[in-house]
């Protein structure tokens, strides 16, 4: 059984040749109507299925052809259409011959279902075609024209809504091209075989600094800066074949110019002009990381912070009792040597124990300074001596493969500070040569000179103003520092020294001190070239403030003390020191039980001498409880903290003087004398 289909469009007969030939039939095509009646000329068929709207000839011209040929009339005819589908189209179809009437479209199985009752009829010889109406040539032609017209007319009407909508679609598709052309994301769309770029938008072409022209002879790896081509493929594979809908990763891009940014890329598998593409949106996250790098810093800095304030805490509780304990070294020192000739081995020991003591006094000023519980005093100092006695202190951990070479080329070196800070700044900066040298050894030099610094030099430097200097220079050979270092060792928290437990405040706390006096600070390094530290400090044209021991002898008195300090220990000692120099002594080692005693005998004390830090009540307090019952009772308030910060609170609650802990017999001697005074008129 041959069948042939006439339609032109290939894939309506590729889909009707597949049909029929799963279905046993024997299957010949043509594109148009003429092409079929040459066929029909030339091989017998034993049914015909039709389009109606072709190209050369329609299916109503070859219908009219084949009903008006006697050899084929016969033959059945069968429109399969999607265009003319009227009823009036099916009229005018039956009317010129045709056997069918099929719209488009049609289940497979219905439409075979027709094809083999058309064939099965033929077969057993039954008349299935019946002749065309009587029509005269120009009633059908007439009938034709219209039935052609209209459906050109609607053919029209579909292309040219077909036209608008396509646009429409061009309009938003140039639009969304305008967008993503501006958009400030780079937009990628590279092969999904080659992995050659295609499509770049402008941000990403004005970032890269590669024309599209270059950009199309480039595929994406030669773009990414550390993502290899394998693992890249592996992924993209994943999105080729869809076990993953998008890829996401970090990487950079590497500009023309070769420079690199960092992206983070998003890719997802589309199609473009019917070709398997990807696509990239890519994210310039250069701010972010920044942001994120600030906010990692900022968390650093704050559990440092957190950390250096517990620090603080503890630093401030250990200075206390460590004062408690040196306050009875030096006090039975300062006894000890007047029991004993000044011309004996034994009085020069003690004078060296005082020497230590006052040593340690210094480095419990230091500590309080760095808990924040001490207020720095300015005044005129000499430099020499300040840093004579930090190399001192640290020639005892330096090594001998570390050589201390002075240099002091100055009559004058006086300048206006806190000595304790000075001592601090010079501490830190040898302390930072002596770790650059510890390995290899090397020469640490310390050089103090007076300078000049001109109108001209002052233009040419920062944050310096002309005048007389004090400069201090402190020189290692050690193994010195990259430029990026340098430039950030001023900066708080930020330390080399992570495994030695560097906090990474010392530079940032002495280049504070240092510009709070007026002065600078300059670093001079490169790797293996050693360090040199420079800092200028103003020099102050006045004798500076030198503290010399006295001499004098240290006052008696007479008169009733209470003496109150939770430190049984120093409590009786100094019961022992105020009643060798004269005075009646009652102790409490409790302050709710010394302003019990005062309480029960306010007129039997000429002075109260209290501890500022007990438990249960504070010397403060303590105080403040006494002068209810007494106001003219002279108060001597003894802390581990700052005098002149304490001594603010003493002068709001009526307390005479505030003493700093350790105390030596000279200095509670003078005060308890001086407030005595104060009350009876004179010396006791």
């Amino acid at each position: 059984m041959r069948i042939l289909i006439v339609d032109d469009k290939k894939e309506n007969l590729y889909l009707l040749d597949f049909l029929l030939k799963g279905n046993g039939y024997e299957v010949e095509t043509a594109n148009n109507g003429a092409q079929a009646l040459e066929k029909l000329h030339v091989k017998n068929f034993d049914l015909i299925v039709s389009d109606i709207l072709m190209p050369v000839m329609d299916g109503f011209q070859l219908c009219r052809n084949v009903k008006k040929e006697e050899q084929l009339k016969a033959i059945p005819l069968v429109f399969y259409t999607a265009t003319y589908t009227d009823e009036k189209d099916e009229e005018f179809a039956l009317g010129l011959g045709a056997d069918r009437f099929i719209r488009k479209p049609k289940e497979p199985d219905e439409f075979m279902k027709i094809i083999k009752g058309i064939v099965s009829d033929r077969k057993q010889g039954k008349v299935i075609s019946k002749p065309p109406d009587s029509q005269d040539e120009k009633e059908v032609f007439q009938l034709y024209s219209e039935r052609l017209v209209m459906k050109l007319e609607k053919k029209m009407l579909d292309l040219e809504k077909e036209i608008t909508e396509r646009k429409h679609a061009e309009e938003r598709q140039a639009e969304f091209g305008r967008i993503l052309e501006t958009s400030l994301n780079e937009l990628y769309v590279f092969d999904g075989e080659t992995l050659r770029l295609i499509l770049v938008n402008k941000g990403a072409r004005e970032n890269l600094g590669y024309s599209m022209e270059e950009l199309r002879c480039l595929s994406l790896p030669n773009l990414l800066e550390e993502v290899s081509p394998g693992p890249l493929r592996e992924q993209l594979e994943a999105l080729r074949i869809g076990n993953q809908h998008r890829v996401q990763f970090i990487s950079a891009h590497r500009r023309k110019d070769g420079t690199t940014y960092p992206v983070e890329m998003h890719l997802e598998c589309s199609t473009f002009e019917s070709s398997p593409v990807f696509v990239g949106i890519v994210l310039d996250i250069t701010e972010r990381q920044k942001a994120e790098e600030a906010l990692n810093q900022a968390e650093t800095q704050l559990r440092q912070a957190q950390k250096m304030e517990v620090m603080g805490v503890l630093a401030g509780g250990i200075a206390h009792d460590f004062n408690n304990i040196l306050s009875a070294i030096l006090v039975y020192a300062d006894l000890s040597m007047h029991l004993v000739q000044k011309e004996s081995r034994i009085y020069s020991n003690l004078q060296e124990v005082l020497a230590a003591g006052k040593r340690a006094k210094d480095l419990v000023r230091q500590v309080l300074a760095f808990s924040r519980q001490s207020e720095q005093g300015q005044r005129p100092i000499q430099l020499r001596p300040i840093i004579q006695e930090a190399l001192s202190l640290l020639r005892a951990s330096l090594p001998a493969t570390i050589e201390v070479q002075q240099h002091y080329n100055t009559e004058s070196d006086v300048i206006l500070a806190d000595p304790t800070q000075i001592h601090q700044v010079m501490m830190n900066l040898c302390t930072n040569a002596y770790h650059a040298m510890r390995k290899k050894g090397g020469i640490l030099k310390i050089r103090l000179e007076s300078i000049e610094v001109t109108s001209e030099v002052a233009a040419s430097q920062l944050h310096q103003n002309p005048g007389a200097y004090v400069r201090i220079t402190v020189a290692d050979t050690g193994l010195g520092m990259a430029s990026e270092v340098r430039e950030q060792i001023f900066k708080p928290y930020f330390t080399t020294k992570e495994e030695s437990g560097g906090t990474g405040l010392g530079l940032a706390i002495g280049h504070s001190i240092i510009t709070k006096y007026g002065g600078v600070i300059r670093v001079e390094s490169a790797p293996e070239q050693g360090t040199v530290f420079e800092i200028d400090l103003p020099h102050l044209d006045v004798p500076a403030a030198v503290e010399t021991p006295s001499e004098d002898s240290i006052p008696g008195g007479s008169g009733h003390i209470l003496f109150v300090d939770d430190e049984e220990v120093l409590a009786f000692l100094w019961k022992q020191a105020l009643e060798d120099l004269g005075y009646t002594v009652e102790v409490r080692t409790s302050s709710v039980e010394a302003l019990e005693v005062f309480r029960n005998a306010p007129d039997a004390f000429h002075a109260v001498i209290t501890d500022m830090t007990m438990p249960h009540m504070t010397g403060e307090v303590l105080a403040r409880e006494v002068l209810q019952i007494r106001p003219n009772i002279p108060i001597i308030l003894c802390t581990s903290f700052d005098q002149s910060s304490e001594s603010m609170k003493g002068q709001a609650t009526g307390i005479k003087t505030c003493l700093r802990k350790p105390l030596l017999i000279r200095d509670l001697a003078i005060a308890l004398h001086q407030v005595l005074g104060q009350k009876h008129g004179g010396n006791v």
